[in-house]
């Protein structure tokens, strides 16, 4: 005990005021946090409540009958929660809960993948090889990200419907988002592409390997972990993405679309209640939040690249 206070007393006035500090931005970032897991709470504590319990106790109280609020809400959304789409020249179209994950899962997993494969091989062209034109592909990339999306949206609609992939999801996933310079992908891969030494392909080429034997054996594990994190970004804003099927997919429907159908145009004809809405937001979010949380520890440990030997 005397020795810790013949150290504190020897603390000059700064490094008494550098812990202080430290103190108060470890309770605020502690308070923030906090302050992140509230709605949070709220949501899931009130998607357990019944209509009547929501509306006489208080927001943020525990349910009292958990079993009711499953049955009054979470029943309700596998039951009856059903999205009708109205098609010219295709008719109507009913999707149940079940085939809007269906239609979820399509477009998270495999949207995703196909944008970032063509952003890395983008990525790696430009970044390890020089030829005629490299410049200038990679300027107009720049240029292309820079120009507001919104503003080409009229003139997307038409080459979409002249090409076909117009509410085709087959032809929206293959090009939906896989354009090699629409986001901020490709300058991801292109900056971990140049930081990879070229000796690596230098030692395959000794040894008789090709070019393609230098990308699918040396650059491709190395770029792993960063096309797993952007692939897993992917995902959570494509399931989310209900703007999708709002304009370029009138035909079908995802969980997020019938959760923005159920808020807003449905709630009066299905009679809907709050907690149900809240109800359908824990189902949505559940997918999302058990595929962070299972592999965040591995994304974190994968980012590194090994070094050369001498």
């Amino acid at each position: 005990m005397r020795k810790r206070l013949k150290t504190i007393e020897k603390k000059t006035g700064t490094e008494v005021f550098a812990d202080i500090f430290k103190v108060c931005m470890l309770v605020l970032m502690i308070a923030y946090a906090l302050s992140l897991l509230i709605p949070i709470y709220w949501m899931v504590a009130n998607s357990f409540k019944g209509y009547i319990e929501y509306y006489e106790t208080p927001t943020y109280t525990l349910p009292k009958n958990v079993l009711k609020g499953i049955k009054e809400n979470y029943t309700f959304i596998f039951d009856k929660l059903k999205i009708t789409r109205v098609v010219p020249g295709k008719g109507r179209r009913v999707f149940t809960v079940w085939e809007m994950l269906k239609n979820s899962v399509l477009l998270s997993v495999f949207s995703p993948l196909f944008s970032n494969l063509m952003f890395m091989i983008c990525g790696y062209v430009l970044a390890k090889y020089n030829f005629p034109g490299k410049d200038l592909i990679y300027s107009v990339g720049i240029v292309v990200m820079i120009l507001p999306l919104f503003g080409s949206s009229a003139s997307t609609m038409v080459f979409r419907k002249a090409t076909g992939s117009y509410d085709n999801m087959f032809l929206m996933i293959v090009t939906g988002v896989s354009c090699a310079f629409s986001g901020i992908n490709f300058l991801m891969f292109y900056s971990a592409f140049k930081g990879i030494p070229w000796t690596y392909a230098e030692a395959v080429f000794l040894d008789g390997g090709g070019h393609f034997t230098v990308f699918v054996k040396i650059m491709l594990p190395m770029i792993f972990p960063t096309f797993g994190v952007l692939s897993l970004l992917g995902f959570l804003g494509a399931w989310n993405n209900y703007e999708l099927f709002l304009v370029w997919l009138p035909s079908y429907a995802n969980l997020a679309f019938g959760v923005y159908m159920m808020q807003n145009d449905l709630r009066i004809e299905l009679g809907v209640t709050t907690p149900q809405i809240l109800a359908a937001f824990v189902i949505v979010s559940i997918p999302t939040a058990g595929l962070y949380f299972s592999i965040q520890k591995f994304f974190i440990s994968s980012f590194k690249v090994g070094g050369l030997k001498g």
